[in-house]
């Protein structure tokens, strides 16, 4: 199959191999389960030196049969980052069911991109391209795959990319579409709305055109080599290939009808039930159909888990307590633990209002701030202090400490002086939030603690999630937020360039700052992966020294299923893959052991 001519150089850092032992002790949180015991055993003491098993030993003492995938675990940790299915073949039949906290909104790309959205369009809409998931992707790298688009090519001077469509891709046959075929000029309506305006805009950003050069074949012309355009966009579960007739009708914020292996069968204001598409251009899902339904309340989620009312539930462990609590009552529960990168969120405040124009104050913001506290208090002593620029962008080796800039540590007698030197006295902030995980929550109550030991008055109130949202990506955040979250993705553009540079749609933080904004352009366009490093780092440390944000420690992801979902992973490296956002794409592959 043709792929990117250039390989892995094309990809970029999404493709960073990390030396293997330094990014297993990156992870800084391991988890002890059923999983582990009943799934790859007690393992993980047979470590080769590298973090990654050699064997899979039982708990029984006896060689364990595997499936796909790997174990890899480091030795100090009880949870794997990896871990391979049990051997078997796949079983055909059944439905599964995903437990998501996020209520649904609007499922068009182009108005919003929150979980209430993703999640609704995830198992219908195609991508150009896509994510290796599942049990054998790497949680080091990220692998860009073949979806609608069977192959691709870059031109030699990087400005042109060249994608050539499955001849059997049709839209499925459900009014408006009525099984029609699947052409490039799908392709170019679906970017081109996306690019105009809106929410998706940011990913199109240097694109000069798109073109559909005859029915299977699409040019996007850029107008400079973007290094990152093709691992960040064609891939990305915010980028789907959605119909023209659905937008003509006026219904694409609730018809959905894609390319994808499931159809939209139920749509109710708490609950979406798919079925498996007949004319799927790929092979056959396994499962007969799907369902996400809306359980906002953490309790009841768990809950249903617990009674086996779900096989996979979005969000429902932040910490190893929570963790280790629902294991301990869900036999051969499988768990899986993500790395940490970057700071878990961040602290927004709006550059704009007077009480936050002086980097002074900020400094004093972030000195104020006690993380070992949090990572022992909120995390269980599992955690990274590190900031919202993922560190591998920037550094070799995990950074710490002094690596870190001037402000990152804790010293409320510091932070009193600069908020004296700029003659700040009984500063009071308030902020606005919505506690999307328990965590979070924790953090800013022991923020408000926190800062009032340092005379600062942080008044704390909570909104409900649309309002929030609509708030936030808004950019009109008063002062400030303790959950301040941007665009992720798989490499450093959209930690960088979307989240940083002025003009972006997707700076939410409203960060206007000229150096950074010329060093944003430059790493997008710089080939040379060192000198690319060298331009994020110097954005890195600009970031950390203005304070324009700060972020919160970041405490490692859990990630729970039933012991019989297989051929799937709900963690990949750089949010290649979410348990919220990309459980529906995972349905194609997966099946149901019982």
């Amino acid at each position: 199959m043709q792929q990117d001519k250039q390989g892995e150089a094309e990809r970029l850092s999404a493709n960073v191999r990390l030396e293997r032992r330094a990014v297993l002790r990156a992870g800084s949180l391991a988890l002890g389960g059923l999983a582990a015991a009943a799934l790859i055993g007690c393992g993980g003491d047979d470590d080769n030196g590298s973090g990654e098993a050699t064997g899979t030993a039982a708990a029984t003492g006896t060689a364990a049969a595997t499936g796909p995938g790997r174990l890899v675990k480091d030795a100090d940790m009880p949870y794997p980052y990896e871990f391979p299915d049990p051997a078997g073949t796949a079983k055909k039949g059944g439905s599964f069911v995903h437990g998501s906290n996020f209520q649904f909104t609007p499922a068009d790309p182009t108005v919003n991109l929150t979980g209430g959205t993703l999640i609704q369009f995830a198992p219908v809409y195609d991508r150009l391209l896509g994510y290796k998931m599942g049990p054998t992707a790497d949680t080091t790298k990220v692998d860009v795959i073949p979806g609608l688009a069977e192959s691709w090519e870059r031109s030699p001077d990087g400005l042109a990319i060249t994608f050539k469509l499955r001849a059997n891709a049709k839209w499925q046959n459900r009014p408006p579409l009525n099984g029609r075929p699947f052409v490039a000029e799908d392709v170019k309506y679906a970017y081109e709305r996306m690019k105009a305006s809106g929410a998706a805009a940011s990913f199109f950003v240097g694109v000069k055109s798109i073109d559909a050069v005859d029915p299977r074949t699409v040019k996007v012309s850029l107008d400079q080599p973007l290094v990152d355009w093709l691992t960040v966009t064609p891939p990305r579960r915010e980028a789907p290939i959605f119909p023209k007739e659905t937008v003509d009708a006026g219904t694409i914020q609730k018809t959905i009808v894609g390319t994808a292996a499931f159809i939209v069968d139920k749509q109710e204001d708490q609950r979406i039930t798919f079925v498996k598409n007949p004319d799927y251009w790929g092979p056959a899902p396994n499962v007969d159909g799907g369902e996400v339904r809306v359980i906002v309340d953490l309790n009841a989620r768990i809950a249903a888990l617990r009674a086996g009312q779900l096989d996979h539930a979005g969000n429902i462990a932040s910490s190893y307590r929570d963790t280790k609590s629902i294991a301990d009552t869900i036999p051969n529960v499988q768990v899986q633990m993500s790395r940490v990168t970057s700071g878990g969120h961040g602290f927004l405040m709006n550059p704009d209002n007077p009480k936050f124009k002086d980097e002074r104050v900020r400094r004093a913001l972030s000195l104020a701030v006690n993380r070992d506290e949090m990572i022992q208090i909120v995390y269980g002593g599992y955690g990274r202090v590190h900031g919202l620029i993922p560190w591998l962008f920037a550094f070799e080796q995990e950074p710490k400490g002094d690596q870190l800039g001037k402000w990152m540590k804790y010293d409320p007698a510091q932070s009193k002086q600069l908020l004296d030197a700029a003659g700040v006295k009984d500063l009071a902030i308030n902020e606005v939030h919505y506690d999307y995980l328990p965590t979070w929550k924790q953090d800013g109550e022991l923020l408000v603690d926190q800062y009032r030991k340092s005379g600062i008055t942080l008044n704390l109130r909570t909104d409900e999630y649309t309002a929030y949202t609509s708030v936030l990506t808004g950019r009109k955040i008063e002062e400030a937020t303790i959950t301040g979250w941007g665009v992720s993705g798989t490499t450093p553009d959209p930690y960088v360039y979307d989240q940083l540079y002025s003009k972006s749609p997707q700076n939410r933080w409203l960060i206007n700052d000229p150096v950074i904004d010329d060093l944003s352009q430059k790493q997008r366009v710089e080939l040379d992966p060192a000198k690319r490093r060298a331009l994020i780092k110097q954005i890195y440390d600009r970031d950390m020294d203005m304070v324009y944000r700060f972020a919160f420690p970041g405490g490692n992801g859990f990630y729970l299923m039933q012991p019989w979902v297989r051929n799937m992973r709900p963690f990949g490296a750089l949010g290649s893959s979410s348990d919220v956002w990309d459980t529906g794409i995972q349905m194609k592959d997966l099946w149901i052991d019982k």
